[in-house]
C-alpha cells in the first residue's frame, strides 16, 4: 500500500507536542488523521529532515544567548528585530533570522484570519461545563461575569507574521474591514442586573485592571447583592 503524502511542519510540530502529553501512538494518529506509521517513524528521528544549525556558519552567540533568543522566539510576540533589542545581542537581525530558521520546532509564518477551536479546546469547555452544570440556582444567584472588550477600527493588533514554535498550537487575529480609532471597555452582568459601560483609558496591566474591579466592580456588586439581601 502506497504511503501518504510527507507530514508537514505543522503536523511534525503537533505530534510532538501531543507525545509530550503522553498521548499514545494510535491517539496521536486519529487526532491528525494519519496512520499510526507516519507518526512512529517521525517520533523515531523527529530532525531527519530538519536543517541543523551546523550549517549556519559565522554564529558568535553564547549557548546561553542563543538559548535565551529561541526562548523569546517561541512566544510568538517578538519580531528578530525585538530580540535583538531586547537581549541586546552582538549580532545582526538577519544573523537572528537565520539561527531562527535553523531551529527545528520554529517556522515563520503568517498569522491567520480566522478563530479555529481545535479538539483540546472543546474538551476543556465540555470539562467546565459539566463541572458546573449541576450547581444550583443558590450558587448561581451569587455569580458576577464580568470582561472587557477592545475594539480596533484600524486593522490587527501586531505582525501579522510571528516565529510559531510548532509544538504550539497556530496563532490568529481578528481581521477588520475599516480603519478608524480603538475603544476599550469593561462591564459585568449578574441575575440581577447590568453594570454600566466602562471605557478604559490606555494600555491595561494588572495594576490598572485592579483598578477597574476596584472602582466598577466592587460597587456594583455591592448594589446587585445589597438588593438580594433586602
Amino acid at each position: 500500500m502506497p504511503r501518504g503524502p510527507p507530514l508537514t511542519d505543522l503536523e511534525k510540530g503537533q505530534i510532538l507536542a501531543l507525545h509530550h502529553q503522553l498521548m499514545s501512538l494510535r491517539d496521536i494518529s486519529k487526532e491528525l488523521g494519519r496512520s499510526v506509521g507516519a507518526v512512529q517513524r517521525f517520533l523515531k528521528n523527529p530532525s531527519r529532515t530538519a536543517r541543523s544549525r551546523a550549517h549556519v556558519t559565522g554564529q558568535k552567540l553564547t549557548v546561553r544567548e542563543e538559548k535565551a533568543m529561541i526562548r523569546k522566539a517561541t512566544t510568538g510576540n517578538y519580531s528578530a528585530r525585538d530580540i535583538k533589542q531586547d537581549l541586546n545581542l552582538p549580532v545582526g537581525v538577519r544573523r537572528i533570522q537565520q539561527i531562527l530558521s535553523a531551529t527545528p520546532h520554529l517556522k515563520y509564518r503568517k498569522m491567520k484570519t480566522a478563530p479555529m477551536m481545535t479538539s483540546l479546546h472543546r474538551e476543556k469547555r465540555l470539562k467546565w461545563v459539566r463541572r458546573f452544570i449541576s450547581k444550583g440556582g443558590f450558587f448561581w444567584n451569587k455569580v458576577i461575569f464580568s470582561d472587557e472588550k477592545k475594539f480596533n477600527l484600524d486593522g490587527p493588533d501586531g505582525n501579522a507574521c510571528y516565529w510559531h514554535d510548532l509544538r504550539k498550537d497556530e496563532r490568529f487575529f481578528s481581521k477588520r474591514q475599516n480603519g478608524g480609532a480603538t475603544v476599550m471597555v469593561w462591564g459585568a452582568i449578574s441575575p440581577y442586573g447590568v453594570s454600566p459601560l466602562v471605557f478604559l483609558n490606555g494600555n491595561q496591566n494588572s495594576g490598572k485592571y485592579c483598578e477597574t474591579l476596584d472602582k466598577a466592580l466592587l460597587p456594583f456588586s455591592a448594589e446587585m447583592y445589597g438588593e438580594m439581601e433586602n
